[in-house]
């Protein structure tokens, strides 16, 4: 009997194991097939999304933005806290993302500078961020 146990739970494990990785595997795949069909796109004046891309190993969702030169001054010259606070209320109420907040995953934001691609701002939100938010 406590052998049946013991190799139920391990290949219970080694399915949920499993599930996982189809899981990161299927959203580096979509990361890539959202880039490929719908960049760059023009979030709002000044800010071209340019690539989104997904880090199994990290499990992180990044959103590679290029801006403008008045964006990338207005970023530089804003309460990062600000920033941070807007990004966190937009990712907590998006219904987009789901999925992968309930998954844990974590989003990291790269805006760049379109003329040299200078990095103006990065953040990262863990789920730590935006489900105490809640």
């Amino acid at each position: 009997m406590n052998k049946a146990f013991i190799l139920l739970s391990a290949v219970f494990l080694c399915a949920l194991a499993g599930c996982q990785e189809r899981f990161d595997e299927r959203l580096q795949r979509e990361a890539r097939e959202f880039t490929a069909k719908h960049c760059p796109q023009e979030r709002e004046p000044g800010t071209v999304l340019d690539s989104t891309t997904y880090s199994p190993a990290r499990r992180t969702y990044s959103l590679w933005y290029t801006v403008s030169e008045s964006t990338a001054t207005l970023l530089q010259t804003t309460d990062k806290v600000l920033i941070r606070r807007a990004l966190l209320n937009e990712l907590t109420n998006s219904t987009d993302y789901k999925l992968l907040k309930d998954e844990g995953i974590d989003f990291e934001y790269h805006y760049a500078r379109a003329d040299n691609r200078q990095t103006v701002y990065h953040l990262i939100l863990k789920k730590e961020d935006y489900r105490r938010s809640n």
